[in-house]
């Protein structure tokens, strides 16, 4: 399952720019919060997140 510190990881950026990510993608490719407030990914909330990153940052940025 993933985490927002997995995929930050992955991407090599921080837990809040994850978190940033989260806020601008639309609503219906966002991940879902449980009862307990944590974030359930989905395999599209992920391919979302990577894409809008992908789109977002410079190629120095990535590096």
């Amino acid at each position: 399952m993933e985490t927002i510190s997995s995929i930050a990881k992955r991407l090599n950026v921080t837990n809040g720019r994850i978190y940033q990510i989260i806020k601008e993608i639309p609503a219906d490719r966002q991940p879902k919060k449980d009862a307990k407030g944590k974030y359930n990914f989905t395999k599209e909330s992920v391919e979302a997140i990577e894409s809008y990153y992908n789109s977002s940052s410079s190629p120095q940025d990535r590096q």
